[in-house]
């Protein structure tokens, strides 16, 4: 499996703002229909410094790893990766379900993995459901950037939600009491959530302050 060099991860983090609003398919995707999608976006914590410490021969095989235990829980969960970012994925699902079982399972594959463990490699993971506008084998629009900013937002090894997508998953997942963040090319707060692990109390949320959050891995 071919992966990306660590040169390639740093252009990548640099064209992100560009990826957030014009997304270009990595391979035809016919199973994405038009109409509602629950979108993922994932980064890897620290990945320049970690590149640095463990230098490029061993930093590569560390992200061979990363991008296989991804790409195998997006498969999964009948999900579809739509771009690859240097450090991370941008995965679409036709349910809300599919797309939190996903990344529940990142984060458990991620931290069950002792050669990812040995190297501290740690996984944010933001998740929203819109509908972006698709044209030929391009994905685009507001709700694509709005999931790359709430993947920036979000704790190492956890998952954070938007409210649409709490709601859309009421019932079926928990998630801790959520916070008031301002997202950079949003114009108004939003209220994001932790995805807690299956069967765990509501609790308030720690945002950005430092304070232990829940561990969304499920592990």
């Amino acid at each position: 499996m071919q992966s990306a060099s660590p040169k390639a991860s740093q252009d990548a983090r640099r064209a992100k703002p560009a990826l957030a609003q014009i997304i270009t398919l990595r391979r035809s995707v016919p199973e994405l229909a038009d109409g509602l999608l629950a979108l993922v976006v994932t980064d890897i914590e620290g990945f320049t410094p970690l590149v640095e410490r463990l230098g490029d021969v061993a930093a590569q095989h560390v992200l061979q790893t990363h991008n296989r235990i991804l790409r195998q829980r997006i498969h999964q969960h009948a999900g579809s990766e739509v771009a690859h970012t240097g450090d991370g994925v941008i995965a679409a699902f036709r349910s809300v379900a599919a797309a939190l079982e996903c990344s529940r399972a990142i984060q458990r594959g991620l931290g069950d993995s002792k050669q990812l463990r040995r190297t501290g490699l740690r996984a944010r993971i933001g998740v929203h459901a819109g509908e972006p506008l698709r044209e030929e084998e391009r994905l685009f629009g507001q709700c694509v950037n709005v999931t790359v900013r709430v993947c920036s937002q979000a704790g190492a090894g956890r998952v954070l939600v938007t409210d649409v997508v709490r709601q859309l998953a009421q019932g079926r997942f928990s998630f801790d009491a959520g916070a008031s963040y301002t997202l950079k090319g949003v114009s108004s707060p939003l209220r994001l959530y932790q995805l807690l692990s299956s069967g765990r109390l509501q609790r308030t949320a720690a945002a950005r302050d430092g304070n232990s959050q829940p561990d969304a891995s499920g592990a």
